[in-house]
């Protein structure tokens, strides 16, 4: 909650301005001015951009912080769809198809700004790990069946399988 932080209004709500009562709809433009003090609960913003009818451009109204992360989620809930679609969408329908440098993953920087090479041995090392974890996996679930007299009772009191 920085000083001049830009909020897009997602949904109706009716504010309390410093010139009244009045609207904002989704597509209204909001700053941030004051978000401390008597107004941690609900900050103080103001009007950067709204429709005829809603609150003017300028009026400082007090926003619910709800509402505010509601409207910071909703956006970027918005940009994450759009950009699943464009890359989904590349090369079609006028879409241009992005550079492969843009798809691929860039290397991996150490902290000098080489380029990172993996440790030897790291692969072997993680294989051996994904092997132990799987054993106690297994001993764990047959500890677990061995604690229940050693198999699913369900199916013996059910009578023979048909």
């Amino acid at each position: 909650m920085q000083p001049n932080h830009v909020f897009v209004v997602s949904t109706l709500l009716n504010v309390y301005s410093d010139q009244g009562n009045c609207a904002l709809t989704a597509g209204d433009i909001i700053s941030l001015v004051n978000a401390t003090g008597s107004y941690a609960d609900t900050p103080l913003l103001t009007v950067a951009s709204g429709k005829r009818g809603d609150c003017p451009a300028g009026a400082q109204v007090q926003v619910v912080l709800q509402d505010l992360q509601e409207m910071d989620n909703n956006l970027r809930v918005q940009m994450d769809n759009a950009i699943a679609k464009l890359h989904s969408d590349q090369g079609q329908g006028g879409l241009p198809a992005a550079p492969q440098s843009a798809i691929a993953s860039p290397p991996r920087q150490a902290i000098d700004g080489a380029t990172a090479t993996p440790e030897p041995g790291v692969s072997a090392m993680l294989d051996q790990e994904q092997q132990q974890a799987s054993l106690a996996e297994t001993g764990v679930v047959q500890a677990a069946f061995a604690s229940n007299g050693g198999g699913d009772k369900t199916q013996a009191s059910k009578g023979p399988a048909q």
